[in-house]
């Protein structure tokens, strides 16, 4: 785990926790988006609306490289968790890696909020600080 600003991470891309019309919200999402600038909002809007689990990219924007890529995520609404929340927020770290790789990107900035990040390499080629090989 690492604190900052993801916006600053060395990173390939950078996952954000979507909201389904892909549009930007708050927190990590607004950051990212604000950093990125307008076009990310203008490329992402018509991408949506995203399903629950599922993940697309978009270029970064005003990001500065190393990163290329914002990969753009919807997780569940918590309900209790006897609607499959489980079963989505897995398939949204899943589907995050999937285009990770499609992508062609080697590192990935996958943050839980705005406190905490976990950075892994997509499809096991490298690692930062930690190894992780998706299931699949």
């Amino acid at each position: 785990m690492t604190l900052g600003d993801i916006t600053q991470e060395q990173v390939d891309a950078l996952v954000t926790a979507a909201n389904e019309s892909l549009l930007g919200g708050g927190g990590v999402d607004g950051a990212i988006h604000r950093a990125a600038g307008p076009a990310l909002a203008e490329v992402g809007g018509p991408l949506g609306p995203c399903d629950p689990g599922q993940a697309v990219a978009t270029p970064a924007f005003n990001l500065d490289p190393p990163v290329r890529h914002i990969i753009h995520t919807v997780g569940p609404i918590w309900e209790g968790g006897t609607y499959d929340e489980a079963r989505t927020l897995a398939s949204c770290y899943r589907s995050s890696l999937r285009v990770a790789d499609e992508v062609g990107a080697r590192t990935v900035d996958v943050s839980g909020d705005r406190h905490r990040q976990l950075r892994v390499p997509s499809r096991g080629r490298g690692s930062y600080r930690r190894r992780h090989r998706p299931q699949h």
